[in-house]
């Protein structure tokens, strides 16, 4: 898969303002309202299909499938709060306009971007799963329907 990157290339965060980090920050913050609402609609996705299985395999499917959506939830929510927090440190700089620790701060900006690309793998790798088995599932149920029709 490529990268996925938010802001531009070469030594961007070397000499970006304070006021364009943060502004980068609140697409940050935009996208992981984003998977926190598509990931809350999997898992009601998934839930609703639960108390129609029939198969021990497809109900292991659907179980394995909603761990991995509490898991990235989990991670999402975590990375919110240090996008948060990061917002915070940023907007301090904006008012203070200090140079202290002025390369921990932008480092951590980059650290941060990489968390939120491995998300945004994971969370189209995940959502291509659930639509995958969500179909299986209801293509298996169909057929496990008819036979005892």
């Amino acid at each position: 898969m490529k990268t996925l990157r938010v802001r531009p290339d070469n030594n961007f965060m070397q000499t970006a303002k304070w006021e364009e980090i943060y502004v980068l920050g609140g697409h940050w913050q935009n996208e992981l309202a984003f998977f926190r609402d598509e990931l809350s609609f999997l898992d009601i996705l998934v839930g609703r299909y639960l108390v129609w299985i029939t198969t021990r395999e497809n109900y292991n499917k659907a179980i394995k499938v909603s761990s991995s959506i509490a898991l990235l939830s989990k991670t999402q929510k975590q990375l919110s709060e240090k996008v948060a927090n990061h917002l915070k440190e940023t907007a301090g700089r904006i008012r203070h306009a200090s140079e202290e620790n002025d390369e921990d701060l932008r480092d951590a900006h980059v650290a941060l971007e990489e968390e939120l690309t491995q998300l945004t793998k994971e969370f189209k790798a995940l959502k291509k799963d659930v639509f995958m088995i969500t179909e299986q599932i209801i293509e298996d149920e169909k057929e496990q329907n008819s036979l005892k029709s």
